[in-house]
């Protein structure tokens, strides 16, 4: 008789979530009515699926999440206000592939040194992964050229969409569907105050 052991696998990353949805939801819209190509070269990045990744792990164990877990725990922050602000792509305005809110200079700075924490925790156990950390919230995945990207991108520089008190990180699961990503929580990480 054999014995067959299953290995879980899980897609796993470590976010901060977004709590302006609707103001967001509003920006979608209004980018979707400047835009003078075919709608449909855009994909809409759901608001309730919004988030700053702060480390993308990929494939894990349920024995490495739980060493991920222990380390991640240990982590202490302050919450860290953000004001939401301007309009932007990756990787360049003449190849747009996402279109994105960023953040404020001293949210952005504080956000980076969160990043920089989880980052330093995972390299301790031997988890390495990618030390580039950019804050900003994905609104549009763009599978086309969108000709006016740069007069809509103009338009919102300068202005802000709203405020944010992060007061909260989160070890994710990502399950793919063909209806898009489900996330699910696996642990929170609360502020010291």
């Amino acid at each position: 008789m054999f014995l067959i052991s299953a290995i879980f696998i899980m897609r796993i990353f470590i976010a901060v979530d977004c709590n302006i949805r609707d103001r967001l939801r509003q920006i979608q819209q209004e980018i979707l009515d400047k835009v003078n190509t075919n709608k449909t070269y855009l994909n809409i990045v759901n608001p309730d699926n919004m988030h700053f990744t702060l480390s993308f792990l990929g494939e894990m164990t349920e024995s490495q999440l739980e060493k991920i877990k222990k380390v991640i725990s240990e982590i202490k922050f302050n919450r860290i206000p953000i004001i939401y602000n301007n309009i932007g792509v990756f990787p360049s305005i003449n190849y747009v592939k996402v279109i994105w809110v960023g953040i404020d200079n001293q949210g952005s700075e504080i956000l980076k040194q969160l990043h920089t924490l989880v980052y330093q925790k995972l390299n301790d156990i031997g988890i390495k992964t990618d030390n580039r950390f950019a804050p900003h919230l994905t609104i549009f995945r763009v599978k086309n050229k969108i000709p006016n990207i740069d007069k809509i991108c103009n338009h919102y520089n300068g202005q802000t969409f709203g405020q944010d008190l992060i007061d909260k990180f989160y070890i994710k699961k990502s399950d793919l569907t063909p209806n898009g990503p489900i996330y699910s929580n696996l642990l929170t990480i609360n502020a010291l105050n």
